[in-house]
């Protein structure tokens, strides 16, 4: 109901294309050889979906899960990204899946982000990952072999490396 009289109050503003007003201002206050200003980017060419998979825990209970999934009953939300064996998971690998998983809590609204956990599925990786990695402020410390706790940030993350992992 707020939120309905929020938009009507709105819909009374005269619009102003403020996007357009600011490129306008800032082309005019910064040098053009030393900035570029772009108005608006396009990231994809579809409507923006995430190719991840979502599970979402629907009772507040603890499941018996194989040891490895143990850790999913801490969460109520898990956004997955599968890499094919083929591919490398990289740092920009990790950069969508934090993006993708935000834009998703935007969508779900969910404010509670310690609630979701992030976790990259791949069987190969290089070490460039994790240094690029920590110089971003992301470290990462081992569970076990092949399992990994991004750690330095609000929400969680864990990256698991099927190849490294012990088969059980």
């Amino acid at each position: 109901e707020k939120m309905k009289n929020n938009n009507e109050e709105r819909s009374n503003i005269p619009y102003t294309p403020w996007h357009p007003t600011f490129q306008y201002v800032s082309q005019v206050l910064l040098p053009n050889d030393i900035f570029d200003i772009e108005a608006e980017n396009e990231i994809g060419k579809l409507p923006l979906k995430i190719d991840f998979i979502v599970i979402k825990k629907l009772k507040n209970v603890k499941a018996r899960l194989p040891l490895f999934f143990d850790f999913l009953n801490d969460y109520k939300y898990a956004i997955l990204e599968y890499k094919s064996p083929k591919d490398y998971f990289t740092f920009f690998d990790y950069i969508k899946l934090e993006g993708y998983s935000k834009l998703y809590c935007i969508k779900e609204q969910i404010n509670n982000l310690s609630k979701v956990v992030r976790v990259g599925i791949f069987s190969r990786i290089t070490e460039k990952t994790f240094k690029e990695l920590n110089i971003n402020g992301y470290g990462t410390k081992t569970i076990s072999k092949g399992f990994y706790y991004i750690d330095g940030k609000i929400e969680n993350s864990y990256l698991v490396n099927l190849d490294e992992v012990e088969k059980k």
